[in-house]
């Protein structure tokens, strides 16, 4: 990766943002800021089966063209996946909510369901569309200049769970 300009500046980015998004605040990376960060990323991993099944199953019922835009290509995984995979169903479901009056409706049916801003709110910190960017960024990058498809696997990056 160091070919592609991969090195110690964007391997501390890649922490700094994982790290903010869990909200660890400490300067220096410790044992507890692992720890942290392996919390959020379990906390989405425990949320994004139930979270997706219940959003899928509100919108394919009463708004079928809006299930389609969210969950075309994104399926709940686990690991690092799920935070990538939360972070683009967010990502979706705030288009659909500055959409029109039929995408309105569509998140308003999620609201009633629980699925609010607060909540979409706690899935995502503002760290977390950075960090979702710095990963596919790298991504490509690694599939460009890592070969070796098993070490694609090792590195979260190939697979049916990709985002």
């Amino acid at each position: 990766m160091a070919g592609a300009g991969y090195g110690e500046a964007e391997q501390a980015e890649g922490w700094r943002l994982l790290l903010g998004a869990t909200g660890y605040a400490a300067q220096k990376l410790d044992v507890d800021a692992d720890t942290e960060a392996r919390q959020a990323i379990t906390e989405i991993d425990n949320w994004d089966e139930s979270g997706y099944r219940r959003i899928h199953a509100a919108l394919e019922r009463l708004h079928p063209a809006q299930d389609a835009f969210v969950f075309t290509g994104l399926e709940a995984s686990t690991g690092p996946s799920a935070v990538l995979g939360v972070a683009k169903l967010l990502d979706r479901l705030d288009q659909l909510a500055k959409g029109t009056d039929a995408d309105r409706a569509a998140i308003a049916t999620l609201e009633k369901r629980g699925i609010n801003t607060q909540m979409r709110a706690h899935l995502r910190t503002s760290n977390l569309v950075a960090l979702y960017h710095w990963y596919r960024d790298w991504a490509e990058s690694a599939k460009r200049f890592v070969t070796r498809k098993d070490y694609w696997a090792k590195l979260g990056i190939g697979g049916k769970h990709e985002v």
